[in-house]
Order: structure tokens, then sequence, then C-alpha cells
């Protein structure tokens, strides 16, 4: 309305989606989203490399987002996480609890090491801290 009333204000003005949770509507992909997702995997790359020294080791990475899953779901596309736990698709304690079961038959094979990624607020009550507590309660030592 303003530009109507401004000789200042009718200028030709270019939009750039610029967030790491690619959420912006009616574009594919955004400034930011890129890097987040190869800072998110060589994080998650790393964590993995130092667990391959110890053995029957389960990571918990909270990722951000806001309620938007993008950077989650992807990074854990990408370096092969057991879970990604996002806002979008939601979950149970069922759900949490056979995810344990399968690390814990996952630890019974060469590959003793887990990764689960958390989008920062997929959950108001199963927090990282939560999901620590849980893991380690229902892990029973195998991990």
């Amino acid at each position: 309305e303003a530009r109507g009333q401004y000789d200042e204000l009718c200028i030709i003005m270019c939009v750039i989606p610029a967030t790491i949770s690619n959420n912006v509507p009616g574009t594919d992909f955004s400034l930011g989203s890129d890097t987040a997702v190869n800072a998110a995997m060589e994080s998650c790359d790393r964590i993995k490399q130092s667990a391959s020294g110890t053995k029957r080791r389960v990571f918990i990475v909270e990722t951000m987002g806001g309620y938007c899953g993008y950077l989650s779901t992807v990074t854990g596309i990408a370096v092969g996480a057991d879970a990604a736990y996002i806002y979008e698709d939601p979950f149970t304690i069922h759900d949490l609890k056979a995810n344990v079961e399968h690390l814990t038959d996952k630890m019974k094979t060469d590959i003793q090491r887990g990764l689960v990624l958390r989008n920062e607020k997929c959950h108001e009550h199963y927090t990282t801290e939560f999901l620590y507590n849980l893991y380690s309660s229902e892990g029973k030592g195998i991990f």
C-alpha cells in the first residue's frame, strides 16, 4: 500500500529465502540449509569416527530447525542414523522403546555403535535429556 504513496519505495525487489530449516513456502531450497546439513553431517561423521575406537555406544544428537525436521531428516539419511525424531512425524514412547530394542540387537553384531538424531522441538516432553535417560536405562548395560 505504501508503494503507491511513496516513490522511494517503488524499487525492484528480490527475496532470497535464507533459513537452515529450508521451510520457506513456495521455494525448493533456501540459502543456508545446505551449509547446515553439511555441518551437521560433518559433526555426526566425527562422532561416529570417535566411536569406532570404543564399543557399544549410542550418540543422541540434537539439531536445530524449530518445528521443521528437514535438517534432522536429511542429515540422518546422509550419515546413516538409526533414527531421526522430527516434529512432522509424531512418535510415542513405544516408538522410542522399539528403537532401543533395535539398538540392543545391533550391538550384538559387528557394528557396535548407534546414532540417533532429534530435532530440537520434535516433542514437548521427550527432550534430549529424556532420551538419554531412557536409552541409558533401557540399554541395560548393553550400551
